[in-house]
């Protein structure tokens, strides 16, 4: 569509569309808006929250999970549309004001996990971004 119309501004999710990839495109969107909702200078954990949304996206979760909020939560789960049915699990990410802690929780049918940790990319939070990774987009 780009070499079609060179001077019609196209976003990043119609090249995904393009390419056959919508899933992963609508993924990789939900995760720009969620930098932009984390981006407020009032929210005040922002830095250190940015900086793990990056570094997450820089391991590839953007194209395999959908990012969402709910409320100040950062939530990531296998949902093909926003909003999530109870039968679906997702991971929270639930961020201390104060301190450079955070609270995951994993969600899976009746199962939840719940670990507190640094806000980075520890290997406790990739072993449940990996078990999240393992359920069905859906």
């Amino acid at each position: 569509m780009r070499a079609e119309f060179p001077t019609l501004p196209i976003g990043e999710l119609a090249d995904c569309y393009e390419r056959g990839l919508p899933v992963e495109g609508e993924f990789v969107d939900s995760w720009n808006r969620m930098e932009d909702f984390f981006a407020n200078e009032h929210f005040r954990p922002r830095l250190r929250v940015l900086r793990l949304i990056r570094g997450l996206r820089e391991a590839g979760y953007d194209r395999n999970l959908r990012a969402g909020q709910s409320l100040f939560y950062l939530m990531l789960s296998r949902s093909r549309r926003h909003g999530l049915r109870n039968d679906q699990g997702f991971i929270a990410f639930q961020f201390g004001f104060d301190d450079d802690l955070m609270k995951v929780t994993l969600k899976h049918g009746p199962e939840e996990q719940n670990i507190t940790t640094a806000v980075s990319i520890t290997s406790e939070l990739v072993t449940l971004l990996n078990r999240l990774l393992l359920q069905p987009i859906n």
